[in-house]
């Protein structure tokens, strides 16, 4: 058992919670990203771009993309959410 917040969690409770919040903040990027306002909320073209984002990266030029979309991201201000997700 754990206590997180005041309350009596079992460890997978406090894992599932620590997934949710991942994948909550995986969304959010989607959205400040634009996706999906460019796909009209189209799920299947939302999918299909992150397949197309994971064959790149399976791809020869697979570091230039990783160093390209990093940097893209550290401008566009994902970096408040890497430091609060290294402090939790």
């Amino acid at each position: 058992m754990c206590l997180f917040r005041g309350v009596v969690l079992c460890v997978w409770q406090v894992k599932r919670r620590k997934r949710t919040r991942h994948l909550i903040e995986l969304g959010g990027l989607a959205i400040k990203a634009g996706f999906v306002e460019l796909t009209n909320d189209d799920p299947a073209m939302i999918y299909g771009a992150l397949q197309w984002i994971a064959d790149e990266l399976q791809s020869e030029h697979a570091q230039r993309a990783r160093e390209l979309w990093a940097t893209k991201g550290v401008r566009g201000g994902t970096t408040h959410i890497l430091v609060r997700r290294a402090t939790c």
